[in-house]
Protein backbone atom coordinates (compact mmCIF):
# COMPACT_ATOMS: atom_id res chain seq x y z
CA UNK A 1 0.00 0.00 0.00
CA UNK A 2 2.55 2.20 0.73
CA UNK A 3 4.20 2.16 -2.99
CA UNK A 4 0.17 2.88 -3.77
CA UNK A 5 -0.01 5.85 -1.72
CA UNK A 6 2.85 7.64 -3.18
CA UNK A 7 1.41 9.67 -5.47
CA UNK A 8 -0.72 11.38 -3.25
CA UNK A 9 1.82 11.87 -0.97
CA UNK A 10 3.72 13.74 -3.63
CA UNK A 11 0.59 15.76 -4.41
CA UNK A 12 0.65 16.40 -0.52
CA UNK A 13 4.26 17.21 0.25
CA UNK A 14 4.51 19.60 -2.59
CA UNK A 15 5.66 22.57 -1.77
CA UNK A 16 3.48 25.53 -4.15
CA UNK A 17 3.88 28.98 -3.91
CA UNK A 18 0.38 29.88 -4.19
CA UNK A 19 -1.82 27.14 -3.07
CA UNK A 20 -4.88 26.04 -4.68
CA UNK A 21 -8.35 25.07 -2.96
CA UNK A 22 -8.93 21.43 -3.84
CA UNK A 23 -11.31 21.64 -7.16
CA UNK A 24 -13.88 19.43 -8.37
CA UNK A 25 -11.23 17.66 -10.61
CA UNK A 26 -9.51 17.03 -7.45
CA UNK A 27 -12.52 15.60 -5.73
CA UNK A 28 -13.01 13.14 -8.57
CA UNK A 29 -9.25 12.05 -8.38
CA UNK A 30 -9.89 11.62 -5.04
CA UNK A 31 -13.06 9.14 -5.51
CA UNK A 32 -11.29 7.01 -8.37
CA UNK A 33 -8.13 6.48 -6.35
CA UNK A 34 -10.70 5.37 -3.06
CA UNK A 35 -12.99 3.16 -5.60
CA UNK A 36 -9.64 1.72 -7.06
CA UNK A 37 -8.33 0.95 -4.10
CA UNK A 38 -11.51 -0.14 -2.46
CA UNK A 39 -12.16 -2.83 -6.00
CA UNK A 40 -8.55 -3.83 -5.10
CA UNK A 41 -8.47 -5.10 -1.64
CA UNK A 42 -11.69 -6.19 -1.70
CA UNK A 43 -10.99 -8.67 -4.74
CA UNK A 44 -8.14 -9.49 -2.57
CA UNK A 45 -9.81 -10.29 0.64
CA UNK A 46 -12.46 -12.34 -1.66
CA UNK A 47 -9.81 -14.27 -3.34
CA UNK A 48 -8.15 -15.24 0.05
CA UNK A 49 -11.36 -16.45 2.19
CA UNK A 50 -12.05 -18.45 -1.13
CA UNK A 51 -8.57 -20.18 -1.29
CA UNK A 52 -8.52 -20.31 2.04
CA UNK A 53 -11.93 -23.25 2.08
CA UNK A 54 -9.87 -26.75 1.21
CA UNK A 55 -13.30 -27.07 -0.91
CA UNK A 56 -12.30 -24.50 -3.16
CA UNK A 57 -8.69 -26.06 -4.50
CA UNK A 58 -8.19 -26.49 -7.72
CA UNK A 59 -11.23 -24.16 -9.01
CA UNK A 60 -12.18 -20.70 -9.43
CA UNK A 61 -13.72 -18.15 -7.83
CA UNK A 62 -16.88 -16.60 -9.26
CA UNK A 63 -18.88 -14.72 -5.93
CA UNK A 64 -18.25 -11.22 -4.95
CA UNK A 65 -16.62 -8.80 -7.81
CA UNK A 66 -15.00 -12.14 -8.84
CA UNK A 67 -18.80 -13.05 -10.35
CA UNK A 68 -18.81 -9.61 -12.13
CA UNK A 69 -15.23 -9.85 -13.71
CA UNK A 70 -12.14 -11.89 -14.25
CA UNK A 71 -9.57 -9.66 -12.64
CA UNK A 72 -11.44 -6.77 -10.17
CA UNK A 73 -7.78 -6.79 -8.16
CA UNK A 74 -6.26 -5.85 -11.65
CA UNK A 75 -9.01 -3.53 -12.88
CA UNK A 76 -8.64 -1.67 -9.41
CA UNK A 77 -4.96 -1.59 -9.32
CA UNK A 78 -5.37 0.06 -13.60
CA UNK A 79 -7.61 2.58 -11.95
CA UNK A 80 -5.04 3.53 -9.17
CA UNK A 81 -2.20 3.91 -11.30
CA UNK A 82 -4.10 5.98 -13.75
CA UNK A 83 -5.04 8.55 -11.06
CA UNK A 84 -1.48 8.62 -9.66
CA UNK A 85 -0.06 9.54 -13.01
CA UNK A 86 -2.72 12.53 -13.55
CA UNK A 87 -1.89 13.69 -9.90
CA UNK A 88 1.95 13.47 -11.01
CA UNK A 89 1.80 15.39 -14.18
CA UNK A 90 1.67 18.28 -13.38
CA UNK A 91 4.87 18.00 -11.04
CA UNK A 92 8.11 18.60 -11.96
CA UNK A 93 11.28 15.78 -12.15
CA UNK A 94 12.74 17.69 -9.50
CA UNK A 95 9.61 18.00 -7.20
CA UNK A 96 8.60 13.80 -7.91
CA UNK A 97 11.92 13.05 -6.83
CA UNK A 98 12.27 15.46 -3.78
CA UNK A 99 9.35 13.94 -2.53
CA UNK A 100 9.88 10.04 -3.01
CA UNK A 101 13.26 10.67 -1.28
CA UNK A 102 11.94 12.68 1.77
CA UNK A 103 9.02 9.60 1.94
CA UNK A 104 11.10 6.99 1.35
CA UNK A 105 13.99 7.89 4.21
CA UNK A 106 10.69 8.76 6.43
CA UNK A 107 10.06 5.17 5.64
CA UNK A 108 12.83 3.62 6.25
CA UNK A 109 13.43 6.18 9.17
CA UNK A 110 10.12 4.61 10.62
CA UNK A 111 10.95 1.10 10.42
CA UNK A 112 14.32 1.31 11.88
CA UNK A 113 12.99 3.47 15.14
CA UNK A 114 10.64 0.48 15.53
CA UNK A 115 13.04 -2.52 15.13
CA UNK A 116 15.07 -0.55 17.99
CA UNK A 117 11.87 0.05 20.29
Amino acid sequence: MSLTASAAWIALSSEVSSPEPIGWLAIVGIVLWVVGFTFEVTADVQKSAFKANPKNEGTFIHTGLWSRSRHPNYFGEIVLWIVAKKTAEGKTRKEILRCLKRYISRSLFRKLDNQTA
